[in-house]
């Protein structure tokens, strides 16, 4: 795959390039918050403000946490005690979820301005933006040297991560928002109507499946398979080299969320409130989880514990065995941002404009 990828030199579109640094935010000493869920007794080990709603989830690298929020900005906040670092203002929301490139020492993450941004990591000075012709919301998968999102101008976009360069273009037909896979030989992604596409390196077409409705939730790969929730209810098993179906599973509504692997188990969220425990090979519940409302929080799995976000403003630990409440957290407003955990902390955001860490 690096050596198929390395033959990607020429460009198909153009690069801006700027320098720009970022002014700090006065939000105050994030020890002086007094939060605490009364109910289930857990107290944030820090809480830090944003201007604006926090759809976006946040990453976590060499001690920093980044995340993006609707008043533009990505920030960059110390993962031990949310000390603010430095923020970037894009010119639209920041719904994706900031990437970081190690070797590059790049944060990347997509903007409604239209842009894929390539900042800094160390101190959030733009490197390079890309624009595309519709709003960013697919967060980039990084590999060998480039990244790949889509757009909602219906494009799934190759880049050099060096320079931003667009190394080629695939059509999906419609807006793109889930984050690609990458597999060793295909490119996988969902779009707006409802199509899962499957391209080489190249960006050619190998195969393309059919949901019934739109596909937001990002593709996992398992064993040979390829598993996704769409609007239509289903989660979906596929082929991951032909694109047939295995197996499929019916929630009780739409999924968003993105599955993710625990064990032999997949785990998601549905928008009629509840996770979903499912056989990785069989596609066969497990068990439920119900919430209060909607789940579009993309959950994660650590050493046998499920978290996840939830609309109705809780943060969620579940028992990955049996699906019993392990511990909860109330937010001040609903939670489509999806955790990160790393070491014993859980980080997450929330549309009360605050990101949280939590002990796990």
């Amino acid at each position: 795959m690096k050596e198929a990828l390395e033959e990607l030199d020429k460009p198909v579109a153009g690069v801006s390039r700027a320098v720009a640094s970022a002014a700090p935010l006065e939000v105050g000493d994030p020890s002086e918050w007094n939060i605490d869920d009364e109910e289930s007794g857990v107290k944030p080990l820090w809480v830090f403000e944003c201007e604006d709603k926090i759809t976006s989830s946040p990453s976590v690298h060499r001690g920093l946490v980044y995340i993006g929020a609707y008043d533009n900005n990505v920030y960059a906040l110390d993962a031990e005690n949310g000390t603010f670092k430095w923020k970037y203002p894009s010119r639209g929301a920041v719904i994706s979820t900031p990437t970081v490139a190690e070797k590059e020492n790049l944060v990347l993450f997509g903007s409604l301005d239209h842009h894929l941004y390539a900042l800094d990591a160390r101190v959030g000075q733009l490197a390079w933006k890309t624009a595309t012709e519709g709003p960013v919301q697919s967060t980039p998968s990084l590999t060998h040297g480039h990244g790949f999102f889509g757009s909602d101008d219906g494009l799934l976009y190759a880049v050099r991560l060096s320079n931003g360069q667009v190394q080629w273009t695939a059509t999906g037909g419609s807006a793109i928002r889930t984050r690609p896979l990458v597999s060793s030989e295909l490119i996988i992604f969902g779009t707006q109507n409802g199509d899962v596409i499957s391209v080489d390196l190249s960006g050619k077409p190998v195969w393309r499946f059919s949901a019934k409705r739109a596909v937001f939730s990002s593709p996992l790969e398992y064993d040979g398979l390829v598993i996704f929730g769409s609007l239509d209810w289903q989660l979906y098993a596929l082929d991951l080299t032909r694109g047939w179906k295995v197996w499929d599973y019916r929630a009780g509504k739409a999924i968003v969320s993105s599955p993710v692997l625990g064990g032999d188990k997949i785990f998601v969220g549905s928008v009629d409130g509840r996770l979903y425990a499912i056989e990785a090979t069989s596609g066969r519940e497990r068990w439920q989880f119900q919430t209060d409302n909607q789940i579009t929080s993309s959950p994660a799995y650590v050493d046998g514990a499920v978290y996840f976000g939830g609309i109705d403003g809780k943060v969620y630990s579940v028992d990955a065995k049996n699906g019993q409440l392990r511990w909860s957290f109330e937010t001040g407003g609903p939670i489509p941002s999806s955790p990160v955990v790393r070491d014993g902390v859980v980080y997450i955001g929330s549309m009360d404009h605050r990101v949280y860490a939590l002990k796990a």
